[in-house]
């Protein structure tokens, strides 16, 4: 659910924040911009989720909401919106979260599409890893007792993914994700998840890992460099099928722009078996970052914020002056090059992804092929 767009405004209070304005609403839960005062001027702006009226009195939807704040407070990473409180007023449970400013891929999307134009393909990459990057850390969370959780987060659609002005990607919602310790909550014959952004086997409603949302990472990729749904029809059934059978033919139409290399990179990550995609949300992100410095279109936070600028859609802000911090990821980066360049010079082999969880062609492409793209 997108955490920026503004709406009518409220004077209401829920515990000790004051809420300033709805941001959104979807399906079963509302937003507000709130701010937390305390003491000696201190304020904080946050984002607060919670059900709609009409909806507190399910118990199952009650407890997704309360599996929700679980599940999102044992996660802290850059690349993940952050859970900052939970509570409850008068029989309303609230989630505070970051306030995020900015938009969403969905929005990215459609402010280019009104230009005629997709989105970039280095920001689309960028948009991509960084949410990779998410994931990887999702899929590998361990509970106190370092007990992987197995954790699926079944909707990762244009949506739930914040871009932030300073140049930050953010995944977010996971309300409907799945963890070893939560129950499923599904009724017979529901979907949960997004229709057109499901994997094939959660539109079957099979038991799902970490790659089913390797191909929602692709599906929203696909359309962000395609201009368009990459799934569409009249119908959600009519979606459903195309999902299930890997009707690609709408991203075949789209071979003009988008690269050969990454077609074969989408075809790969898009494929309806899970055993023939990406091993996991590493592999996936290794072969992103490898397209990106194929295509000289490599992007950090300060190139991506600059760029959403340039184009119009987010104006650029940081707290720095001339660029945004660099992100814990980016100093490690910094200190084992610097590590490498003070040692001996070596040759360093570039990491392959192994042959046998990747695509075929795939690998044939990125790792042994000899055309230059």
């Amino acid at each position: 659910m997108p955490l920026m767009r503004s709406t009518a405004r409220h004077q209401d209070r829920l515990g000790p924040y004051e809420l300033v304005r709805r941001l959104g609403s979807g399906g079963m839960a509302e937003v507000h911009e709130a701010v937390r005062v305390g003491a000696h001027g201190f304020e904080k702006r946050v984002a607060i989720k919670f059900m709609l009226p009409h909806l507190a009195d399910d118990p199952r939807l009650v407890a997704m909401f309360c599996d929700e704040a679980k599940v999102h407070a044992r996660l802290s990473h850059p690349n993940l919106l952050q859970v900052i409180d939970f509570g409850e007023q008068d029989g309303r449970l609230y989630l505070v979260l970051e306030l995020v400013e900015g938009l969403s891929v969905q929005e990215l999307c459609f402010r280019m599409l009104s230009r005629g134009q997709p989105v970039e393909l280095g920001a689309a990459l960028y948009i991509t890893q960084e949410v990779l990057a998410a994931l990887e850390y999702a899929h590998s969370a361990c509970d106190e007792s370092s007990r992987p959780l197995h954790l699926v987060h079944r909707d990762v659609s244009p949506s739930n993914i914040l871009l932030g002005v300073a140049g930050e990607v953010k995944l977010g919602d996971f309300g409907i994700a799945a963890a070893a310790d939560i129950d499923a909550r599904t009724a017979p014959g529901e979907i949960k998840g997004k229709i057109g952004y499901v994997s094939p086997e959660q539109a079957l409603g099979l038991p799902l890992d970490g790659r089913s949302d390797l191909f929602s990472v692709a599906t929203v990729l696909a359309e962000m460099l395609m201009g368009k749904p990459l799934f569409d029809a009249d119908s959600d059934l009519e979606v459903l099928e195309q999902v299930h059978s890997g009707d690609l033919r709408r991203l075949t139409t789209a071979a003009d722009r988008v690269p050969e290399d990454v077609m074969l990179f989408l075809q790969g990550a898009l494929k309806t078996l899970p055993a023939q995609r990406f091993e996991s949300a590493s592999h996936m992100l290794w072969a992103v970052r490898e397209l990106a410095r194929r295509h000289r279109k490599a992007m950090n936070a300060y190139s991506f914020a600059t760029w959403l600028s340039d184009i119009g859609v987010a104006p650029l802000k940081s707290d720095v002056f001339a660029r945004p911090a660099p992100s814990i990821a980016d100093a490690l980066r910094a200190a084992a090059w610097d590590d490498a360049q003070s040692e001996a010079p070596t040759q360093v082999a570039e990491p392959r992804t192994p042959a046998a969880t990747t695509p075929a062609e795939l690998h044939h492409a990125m790792v042994h092929g000899k055309r230059r793209y």
